[in-house]
This record gives C-alpha cells, structure tokens and sequence, in this order.
C-alpha cells in the first residue's frame, strides 16, 4: 500500500506543493477525530452567522474554514494577509 507521503516523494514536482497537500490532509484529519465525537466536540448546528449567499452557516463549516486557513498561515506566514482577507 502507497501512502500519501510515500506517493509524493516519489512523484515530487514541487515540494512546496506537496507541503501544502500534506497541510490540507492533516487538516482533513483533524477534522475527521472531531466528526467522530459529535455532538461531544460541540460542531453540530448552526454557527448563527449567514454566509456571502444568506445561507446559514454551520459550525461544522466554520471551525473547517478556520482550521484549514489557521493551518496555511503557520505555514505560509507571507500568505497571512491574503488569507485573513478572505475571512
């Protein structure tokens, strides 16, 4: 079995893009250990904020949202600024 890691070493273009594959994979992981909690981890429902569209924002969508651009700012911190725009 290939793992992620082991499949962009050995197909690496960038390596700056595989950083920033692997930072969104283990995003993806910590947000699946809290999907597994539930209702315990406190992500379910409404945020009570409404998106750019009027839709009801949900917790789950916003804790993702914050994670993930948290995650590439610690990484990237050049990129900071761009990414606090889009919060």
């Amino acid at each position: 079995m290939t793992t992620l890691a082991d499949y962009l070493n050995q197909h690496a273009t960038s390596p700056a893009l595989n950083d920033v594959i692997t930072t969104v994979t283990d995003v993806g992981k910590t947000i699946s250990q809290l999907l597994r909690k539930g209702a315990l981890a406190d992500i379910l429902g409404e945020a009570g904020n409404q998106n750019v569209q009027g839709e009801d924002q949900k917790k789950l969508d916003v804790l993702a949202n914050d994670l993930l651009l948290d995650a590439l700012a610690k990484k990237y911190p050049l990129c900071w600024c761009c990414l606090r725009r889009a919060r």
